[in-house]
């Protein structure tokens, strides 16, 4: 993944490149859980049964799963770039 998020950068931009990656995914793996935590807490409640429980789990993972595929319907929208010519680049003086 981080040679992906990294590729078509220039060189003299690659450290900041794969800082913001890495930031990116560290927020992400943070606030991630936070939030499917939050929304399947909500649907549980004070109750606190196990019926309760395993619904507000189970919106948790349903909540999780629509933006995994949200994610991917995206990245199949974008148009891939292209990355700079760089043998074109090296082969001249």
């Amino acid at each position: 993944m981080a040679s992906l998020g990294t590729s078509g950068v220039e060189e003299h931009e690659a450290g900041s490149a794969s800082a913001l990656l890495t930031s990116s995914r560290q927020i992400g793996a943070a606030l991630g859980p936070a939030a499917l935590g939050t929304v399947a807490d909500a649907r549980a409640g004070d109750t606190g049964t196990p019926e309760a429980l395993a619904d507000g789990y189970a919106l948790g993972t349903l909540t999780g799963a629509a933006i995994a595929a949200a994610g991917v319907l995206i990245a199949l929208a974008v148009p891939p770039s292209t990355a700079p010519d760089t043998e074109g680049a090296a082969a001249r003086p």
